[in-house]
């Protein structure tokens, strides 16, 4: 079921319902008791996120790492057998 995020026009104050989908807009405020005409509905935008400990840092700077070495070899290689070290600098 998903939540759906409410404000009171009266008291200012937002709430949140889990509700069906199906289900009807709420009669009142859950915090002041104000009718329906002073509710709006607040667009809910969903997150997904995921806990990042130490090793998962320390793995992710170790791949980014290697892979920047990796391309310093490379360009190293082209630079000795062609004597070109960067590809976009053409040499006449």
């Amino acid at each position: 079921m998903p939540v759906y995020n409410y404000k009171c026009k009266y008291c200012q104050e937002t709430f949140e319902l889990l509700q069906k989908i199906d289900s009807v807009f709420p009669d009142h405020c859950i915090n002041c008791n104000a009718p329906q005409k002073f509710l709006e509905r607040i667009p809910c935008i969903p997150t997904v996120s995921r806990v990042v400990n130490k090793n998962d840092t320390n793995r992710i700077r170790g791949n980014v790492e290697s892979h920047i070495e990796d391309n310093r070899n490379i360009l190293q290689q082209q630079k000795q057998s062609t004597g070109i070290y960067d590809p976009r600098k053409r040499q006449k």
